[in-house]
């Protein structure tokens, strides 16, 4: 009854006196908007999904201003993760004053989802505002942050996170791979470890630090034998076929020395690039073999340049 009088109506007594503003819209047109509404809030109670949605569309056609029905439109698209039927929903509850915490992070999740960063880090932000606590957005913002290539920014958001909630691995992850990008080897090699400890049999993490222990120049994280266990673990854990682990645990094997079996490796590496008809990842495992069957580890300050404390992809 209360959407009948905001739309116009005054009921009586007992809600059965209703008269009309003559001031609003066509009363008929009311009616027959409110008992679409009823008919909405009917199907909803039935669970008819389908029934709902094409109700709804209507609806927001008519009356885009109706908060229930882009809030179920909302809710309905992200659930199935159609974020371009999501965002004009979330927006018409942002331009009605649904300042809520969930209406801005949902908006980011979708604007996000569509690749519009510099959108979506604008309600992150706003949902931060709402809920300084939320650990998870921090996270998120700085995976969009990320993608804008403010590194910094994002290196912030995803320690935030984490002192909120520290046992977090993945976001450990994401965190060492900023400070990786951002020449922070130390601060990466404890979040590596950090994540390991909480995941032991993440093949990502394992790799990753391994690639640190056996090629950067720092004594102080350099530990071929190190990088050759960690890396062995990841190749047990991804079967064995994994080319960017084979490609780790080569390096590992010719740092710590032990060639004989670096060849061995980069021979299955490059075996494994050659089923991927990729002439780049070919000729990169040919050259690995190479090097290693003359005798010489891998040195990423000659030929085959990588950058310091890079982060591996597996």
């Amino acid at each position: 009854m209360r959407r009948l009088q905001s739309l116009g109506y005054v009921a009586g007594v007992g809600n059965t006196d209703i008269r009309f503003d003559q001031s609003k819209a066509d009363p008929k047109d009311l009616f027959e908007q409110y008992d679409s509404y009823l008919r909405f809030l009917n199907l909803l109670s039935r669970q008819n999904r389908a029934g709902a949605l094409s109700l709804c569309k209507e609806l927001i056609a008519r009356e885009p201003q109706l908060v229930e029905t882009n809030l179920f439109m909302a809710v309905d698209a992200m659930k199935q993760g159609d974020y371009a039927r999501a965002v004009p929903a979330l927006e018409n509850l942002v331009a009605l004053d649904h300042d809520l915490f969930k209406t801005h992070y949902n908006l980011a999740v979708a604007l996000a989802g569509l690749g519009k960063f510099d959108r979506a880090v604008d309600h992150y932000r706003r949902a931060i505002e709402i809920k300084p606590e939320a650990h998870r957005t921090h996270a998120e913002l700085a995976d969009a942050l990320i993608q804008l290539k403010q590194v910094d920014k994002a290196i912030g958001h995803y320690e935030k996170s984490l002192a909120i909630e520290a046992d977090q691995a993945i976001v450990l992850g994401k965190l060492a791979a900023a400070y990786s990008g951002n020449q922070q080897t130390e601060q990466a090699v404890n979040c590596w470890r950090r994540a390991i400890q909480l995941k032991p049999d993440w093949p990502s993490a394992l790799n990753n630090l391994a690639w640190i222990r056996a090629t950067d120049e720092d004594p102080r994280f350099r530990d071929p034998s190190r990088a050759v266990e960690l890396a062995l673990r990841a190749s047990e854990l991804t079967g064995g076929k994994n080319l960017s682990v084979l490609d780790t645990l080569a390096v590992a094997y010719a740092a710590a020395g032990d060639f004989q079996q670096a060849v061995k490796t980069a021979e299955k590496a490059l075996e494994i690039a050659r089923s991927t008809n990729r002439k780049d990842l070919i000729e990169k495992a040919r050259k690995r073999l190479e090097l290693f069957a003359s005798g010489s580890p891998y040195d990423p300050q000659k030929g085959q340049k990588v950058q310091k404390g890079r982060q591996r992809q597996d």
